[in-house]
């Protein structure tokens, strides 16, 4: 009888599991920013000029980061990639409800959403990423009723 139950519960202990990781996933996006795997290097000097963000250029400063790098959109939306004493970050701009996260800013018509700053070990890290947030944030709100996509 013993040998009849075990299959049931290996079932019952790999849908536990399987459920588990469905619901750590599923929590991940609800946090309003999102973990960028393994990110490369910023492509120095990379500089889309985006309508949404009229004078914003490789070079210029966001409180305390810098911009390293404008990233054309793609599927995840428009990419500033910024930096300060060794740590990137990025913030993205895309279309409003396009992604299935909750946005830490929002404006008529695009979310703002960032990843966290790495990696976590450069002094860099532990710097605020309001001002950045709160910059391009201001942007977009600016130029978002006169310019055409991202």
């Amino acid at each position: 009888m013993r040998e009849r139950n075990q299959p049931r519960s290996i079932a019952a202990l790999a849908c536990s599991v399987a459920f588990a990781g469905f619901v750590g996933i599923a929590l991940v996006p609800a946090r309003g920013h999102r973990e960028t795997p393994a990110a490369p290097a910023p492509a120095e000097g990379l500089s889309y000029r985006s309508p949404l963000l009229p004078g914003l250029s490789v070079g210029d400063d966001l409180g305390p980061w810098r911009v390293v790098a404008i990233r054309p959109p793609d599927a995840q939306g428009l990419a500033v990639e910024l930096g300060a004493q060794g740590a990137l970050f990025k913030v993205w701009v895309a279309p409003r409800g396009s992604l299935p996260f909750n946005p830490p800013l929002s404006t008529e018509r695009y979310d703002l959403f960032y990843s966290h700053p790495h990696p976590r070990e450069a002094p860099g890290a532990a710097l605020s990423l309001d001002e950045p947030m709160q910059q391009i944030h201001a942007r977009v709100q600016r130029h978002e009723a006169l310019a055409v996509g991202l």
